[in-house]
């Protein structure tokens, strides 16, 4: 912080926020603005203290209620959605049930049963990211494409009757460093700040793309990386932005919006997670002078490397495999996992619940790998399974599967090495993957 304060003395005025105690142990907010200054004839910095504890404690207040009332308005729509989607799974299971020897019509009702499979389980991360709280600082190599596409079922309980939503994409593998949390709930808000534009209806887009920006752009923002960015614009058909407050709108707490229908938080919101990812937002009139363009510029980056695939299995050495003790209460859930780990070369050994396993492992005298086991189950919990085990055995790997997990347990979960969690529901490939290289650390 002292090197970007010094900034000040040579000409550029620079704000950094940072966290304060009191002599009482109270922590504080605040907000230091550093402004270049001449005292007694010599170049100084003026420092200017805020103090936006109160702010910052508004700030997550208005979120949440901003978060139930959106909740609550999309229930409805939300149930709606995943009742097409049960009926395509359920529909095409027991349509492959009646024509089993048809090998064509099975694999054809599998994949559709995937299909929506896939489609549910984005709806439900998205419910989950717009309901849970990530530190800022928690960022990941984001797959754009999906990101996008999959706001189309999520914002269409949200939206008008009269409002129609294009999903436009232009680079299908545009990714980007970012806290897909926050990027998700940005771009949320544009998309609620365009329908609320457009009380009578209208067309409502929103692209991804990349590119490389013009100089104009990189004179914006100085500060920049220069190169690719990846760039996600949303478009809407109504009143625009006035001239007039336009430098306003990303200040916190400024909206245009009449008394109880915005906080003012969005923008900034948007404009927070813009800097946070290394980028920038910005704002233009639509075309033809209709409407607002609002764009998230974010720098791209190569997509991850592809994992390895099954047929690599999971062998501790030329002709042994792994040794898995498998927990979980639902039993559909447990034959997949098990199914999918023994397709990989592992030997399985199935428990019900923490009691049971623990039992499963007195039996075979310890003799595991490593543990596979869910979170939430009756008479004793992945959590609690853990610890008990660790007391026969401290280097034993466990991997805990789960729906939901608070910051607290998570951080709970994995503190001692040999921890991992990985969210439900999940793919075979992503299962054995998160399997082996808990196995090689």
């Amino acid at each position: 912080m002292t090197t970007r304060l010094g900034m000040g003395a040579e000409g550029d005025h620079q704000r950094v926020e940072c966290a304060i105690a009191r002599p009482s142990g109270e922590q504080r907010h605040v907000e230091i603005g550093a402004f270049p200054a001449v005292y007694q004839r010599e170049a100084a910095v003026l420092l200017v203290l805020n103090d936006v504890t109160e702010r910052r404690r508004a700030e997550a207040e208005l979120q949440k209620s901003q978060k139930m009332e959106a909740v609550g308005r999309m229930a409805g729509g939300i149930a709606h959605e995943f009742n097409n989607m049960l009926t395509a799974i359920g529909g095409f299971a027991r349509l492959a049930e009646r024509a089993p020897d048809d090998p064509a019509r099975v694999t054809t009702c599998v994949r559709e049963i995937a299909k929506a499979s896939d489609r549910a389980a984005a709806l439900t991360a998205q419910l989950l990211d717009f309901s849970r709280r990530r530190p800022s600082d928690e960022t990941e190599v984001v797959a754009l494409a999906p990101l996008v596409r999959d706001l189309k079922v999520f914002l269409k309980p949200l939206l008008s009757a009269g409002i129609d939503l294009d999903i436009r994409i232009g680079d299908g593998e545009a990714h980007a460093v970012a806290n897909p949390v926050m990027l998700n709930q940005a771009i949320l808000n544009l998309a609620l700040n365009a329908r609320d534009a457009m009380p009578d209806g209208g067309r409502l887009t929103i692209a991804l793309d990349s590119a490389l920006p013009d100089a104009g752009f990189f004179g914006r923002h100085g500060a920049l990386a220069h190169g690719r960015y990846a760039v996600i614009r949303v478009i809407d058909e109504g009143c625009g932005v006035p001239e007039a407050v336009r430098d306003r709108i990303w200040e916190p707490f400024f909206t245009t919006k009449e008394p109880g229908k915005g906080t003012g938080l969005g923008l900034w919101m948007v404009y927070g997670t813009a800097q946070q990812a290394g980028g920038a937002v910005e704002m233009e009139a639509g075309p033809d002078g209709r409407g607002s363009v609002f764009s998230i510029h974010l720098p791209a980056v190569p997509a991850p490397a592809q994992a390895g695939s099954l047929a690599e299995g999971l062998g501790l050495g030329e002709d042994e495999g792994a040794a898995i003790l498998l927990v979980d209460d639902e039993d559909s859930v447990r034959t997949y996992v098990r199914l999918a780990l023994e397709e990989a070369g592992c030997t399985v050994t199935e428990a019900v619940d923490g009691l049971d396993a623990l039992e499963r492992w007195d039996e075979c005298g310890g003799l595991f790998d490593a543990v596979v086991s869910d979170m939430s189950m009756p008479r004793m919990n992945g959590l609690e399974l853990s610890r008990a085990l660790a007391e026969r055995n401290p280097d034993l790997r466990i991997l805990f599967l789960t729906g939901y997990a608070s910051h607290e347990t998570a951080a709970d979960m994995t503190a001692q090495p040999g921890r991992r969690i990985v969210m439900k529901p999940v793919a075979p490939d992503r299962l054995i993957e998160a399997v082996r290289g808990l196995l090689a650390e």
